[in-house]
């Protein structure tokens, strides 16, 4: 199964819960993952996986905060066969969806054992093994595009002392997940998931849980090439602002220039099929602002994308409000991310090492939502922002100087693919 150099992995659940037989609300749950291809070795992959914070109500529009970022590499062959590199509980889906040895018509079957990670409203987890039956339904067209139909099923079985774990509270899991998987068979390819899970918790307390509802997965290959391009594009509108000549090395803290636009999406966009649709601001043209709003943002160059940083913002005192002097260099900012079109943002918020941990942190998150806030009443859409906070953890200077504190309140923008 190749998606390309990168892909990028959504996947959202929509979940109607009962405690002890109770009705006790809904649950929307969201993963994201942006992979790449390893130079190393054909079909390996690496990348984060990022899960998203719980809702009790649809928050497909909206931007939400990072509960936990895991890294992940594997490498995964034409049926779709995992092999694991390290001991992380990512990829959350493991050997699904996976494709038969032979040639298939419609009617064909197969079975292909793989694992979920199986989690609980309450975020507990363990990981469940299973059988799948693949059946291949034959060629439709989804969407006004063309596609190979795959139903697939298989049950959820654990029992923790079949299986000789101790992972806690939770004892026993059964359920079972129906899914039809839709492989887009046009130049852009990418998959498109739709699954209906039933599920029930049963704890060592003798109190149990149940979930039921959907699952929608997108699996969108991203070219190598749009990514570049829109990168360049990113470091142009921030060159233009600087009133800067030339195009120095983007390790650096600016990057090299060409005039293109992006077109990143090689696939299933998760904005269809029942994801989240809405108007996009990040676009190729003109930039406005000015050049002395931008000296204290720089660019970089990281595995997970280009990085924006935001150094010396000024927000009120403990507080995640942001000055109204700050607003003008906003406006250059989101004209500089117009060069990212159809990528997603990841914005985490840093403090200066002043006060306890936990207040940091707490600030640090909420200084991330602010900046996410105000770049979505510039016509962003929420949905295409992730944030978090990493307090004082990962100071830029020396907290022992005025200077320095002022240079580790700071926000910065990962332009993920």
């Amino acid at each position: 199964m190749d998606l390309g150099d990168h892909y990028r992995l959504v996947e959202r659940q929509n979940l109607r819960v009962r405690e002890n037989g109770e009705y006790r609300g809904f649950l929307y749950r969201e993963y994201r993952a942006f992979l790449r291809k390893s130079d190393s070795a054909a079909g390996r992959y690496q990348g984060e996986y990022y899960i998203l914070e719980n809702m009790k109500r649809n928050a497909s529009l909206i931007a939400k905060a990072v509960d936990n970022e895991y890294k992940a590499s594997f490498s995964i062959n034409e049926r779709g066969i995992m092999l694991l590199f390290d001991d992380n509980p990512v990829p959350i889906h493991r050997d699904f969806p996976a494709f038969s040895t032979k040639p298939v018509k419609a009617g064909t079957a197969w079975d292909v054992s793989g694992s979920d990670l199986v989690f609980d409203s309450k975020g507990h987890s363990v990981r469940v093994p299973f059988l799948c039956r693949y059946v291949f339904r034959g060629e439709e067209t989804y969407m006004n595009r063309p596609v190979a139909v795959i139903d697939a099923q298989y049950a959820l079985r654990y029992d923790e002392g079949a299986y000789g774990y101790k992972r806690g509270t939770i004892k026993k899991i059964s359920g079972s997940r129906k899914s039809v998987i839709m492989l887009y068979t046009d130049a852009a390819g990418g998959i498109f998931i739709n699954s209906q899970l039933k599920q029930q918790v049963l704890y060592s307390s003798g109190e149990s849980e149940e979930t039921e509802g959907i699952i929608l997965t997108w699996y969108n290959g991203i070219s190598a090439s749009g990514i570049e391009a829109s990168d360049n594009l990113i470091v142009e509108n921030l060159n233009k602002l600087k009133g800067l000549e030339g195009s120095p090395d983007m390790q650096s803290g600016t990057g090299t220039v060409a005039n293109s636009n992006s077109g990143t999406d090689r696939g299933a966009s998760e904005n269809t099929a029942g994801g989240a649709a809405g108007g996009d601001a990040g676009s190729s043209g003109s930039v406005s602002g000015s050049a002395s709003l931008l000296n204290d943002v720089s660019v970089e160059k990281s595995e997970k994308g280009l990085v924006l940083k935001i150094q010396n913002i000024h927000f009120l005192p403990n507080s995640p409000v942001i000055l109204p002097e700050e607003k003008s260099r906003l406006d250059s900012i989101a004209s500089v991310l117009k060069g990212a079109e159809g990528r997603m943002f990841l914005v985490t918020g840093h403090t200066a090492d002043v006060g306890s941990q936990e207040s940091q942190q707490e600030l640090s998150v909420q200084r991330a939502k602010t900046i996410v806030n105000e770049l979505v009443k510039r016509g962003f859409p929420a949905n295409r922002f992730m944030y978090e906070g990493k307090g004082g953890r990962e100071p830029a200077a020396s907290n022992d100087t005025k200077e320095g504190r002022a240079k580790n309140r700071r926000v910065e923008i990962t332009i993920l693919y």
